[in-house]
């Protein structure tokens, strides 16, 4: 899917990147697993540091050319090494699926499909491939099209996660026998590289942040079962585990925060998670952070449901398409990848191309405009705090219009002259055909 416009709208976007000089642009951080940055469709867009290196309080990030390595602390922002190794399975499989959920697949085809589905061996490729192209693919959504956004790559996920990478965050801690304690010393570690994070997308000005990775209590449950087990020698209770599970994640939150909220003139949006639960109950870090400059996206199955895979509630702001959505992947190809992950970098192209229409917003205006702009929709009632779906068209004319007669007026002007959207009219995806869907999980420390 890509993001289209109508006539009219073609003409106030091109009149308003007309304005947007290199002075003035949006500037996009993708928080992921890593970027191509030579990529063909966004290689333009890359930010490259004036000063060669970047000083945050007396840590210097030499030769930061394009963004900074925090998984691995060092200035690639990509793992070059892996492309090409994968097999044609792995690009397969979701072309694939695409052809499944249009209903033009062979029974060869899905026969194929259901069987690599169950092959336990190349889904741990999968997992690893998963990584490797998850950032770039986010970083082709966020740049597609009119936006005349600037992109620095900061990469916080390796595209291995190594075996038992997430027990292991339990057994350094000084072997410490009490859970409780445990969970608060494992968030703390988790806050510290994040902190690191948010001061350096608040040192080189991003004007919007994309985060299409978290952890969940879905995600971390089995995990701090394994913890449990190893240190009371009894193995938890559903409820237990999750208790616990639920205890980590707001542990997370608590001590995240400072990562959103140190970047102050940033908006951070976030994704709500792939598990289809109820962000209001169980929480997912760091979707639920608790700060004025964040936005959380729920994905929808174009202009037909909320995806079945999406997180909701009341803690999700907005939806946006993020089922079937072609993007790029490292080595100048593209691939169709499905996830709140890719509703995600939707919304942030759109508040990027929101920041160029009027340079003069804030991020809480930013964000006052995306959710006062949306298509509101039946099935969302109680989904999405808004009922609706992002207006790309709406919200940047309300945001050109903004920066002369003020946001609540704009706002009203553009609801009264920008019908509903068209966007997605294109969208022919089956309902049924979409619970075999494979989504690729957010990218998480805890895999």
């Amino acid at each position: 899917m890509r993001i289209k416009l109508t006539s009219a709208g073609k003409v106030l976007a091109g009149l308003i990147l007309l304005g947007a000089t290199a002075a003035n642009s949006a500037t996009v951080a993708i928080i992921d697993s890593g970027v191509d940055y030579k990529h063909e469709a966004f290689a333009p867009h890359m930010w490259v540091n004036p000063d060669g290196s970047t000083t945050v309080d007396g840590t210097t990030y030499s030769n930061d050319t394009h963004g900074w390595n925090f998984a691995e602390s060092n200035n690639e922002i990509i793992d070059y090494k892996y492309l090409g190794t994968f097999s044609q399975d792995c690009y397969k499989i979701f072309e694939i699926q695409g052809k499944i959920l249009r209903g033009i697949a062979t029974d060869a085809e899905k026969d194929w499909y259901k069987n690599k589905r169950s092959d336990e061996t190349f889904l741990k490729e999968l997992q690893k491939f998963g990584n490797f192209v998850h950032g770039t693919h986010v970083t082709g959504i966020s740049t597609d099209q009119s936006s005349a956004a600037t992109v620095v790559a900061l990469k916080l996920i390796p595209t291995e996660v190594p075996g038992g990478m997430a027990l292991r965050q339990f057994r350094d801690l000084n072997g410490n026998p009490l859970v409780s304690m445990m969970l608060q010393m494992v968030a703390k570690r988790q806050a510290t590289m994040l902190l690191s994070v948010g001061k350096y997308t608040d040192a080189v000005g991003a004007t919007v942040a994309n985060g299409s990775f978290g952890t969940s209590v879905h995600a971390v449950k089995p995990v701090v079962a394994q913890l449990v087990k190893q240190l009371t020698g009894q193995d938890p209770t559903d409820a237990e585990s999750e208790a616990y599970a639920k205890e980590l994640i707001n542990a997370m939150l608590t001590e995240s925060k400072a990562f959103v909220t140190t970047a102050s003139k940033t908006l951070f949006v976030f994704a709500a998670g792939n598990d289809g639960t109820n962000n209001d109950e169980l929480p997912v870090s760091p979707a639920n952070i608790d700060a004025e400059n964040k936005i959380v996206i729920a994905a929808t199955l174009g202009a037909e449901k909320i995806a079945t895979f999406s997180n909701f509630g009341m803690k999700v702001d907005v939806a946006a398409p993020g089922v079937v959505i072609r993007s790029s992947i490292p080595g100048n190809e593209y691939l169709e990848l499905s996830g709140t992950s890719m509703a995600a970098p939707y919304v942030t192209n759109v508040a990027a191309r929101v920041k160029d229409a009027n340079p003069g917003l804030n991020p809480a205006g930013i964000k006052k405009i995306l959710c006062d702009t949306v298509d509101v929709k039946p099935w969302l009632q109680g989904k999405v705090r808004t009922s609706g779906v992002v207006n790309s068209q709406r919200a940047i004319t309300a945001a050109f219009l903004s920066s002369r007669i003020g946001v609540d007026a704009a706002i009203s002007q553009a609801r009264a002259t920008i019908a509903d959207s068209h966007e997605f009219d294109g969208e022919s995806v089956s309902p049924e055909a979409e619970k075999d869907l494979i989504v690729l999980p957010m990218p998480s420390l805890f895999q």
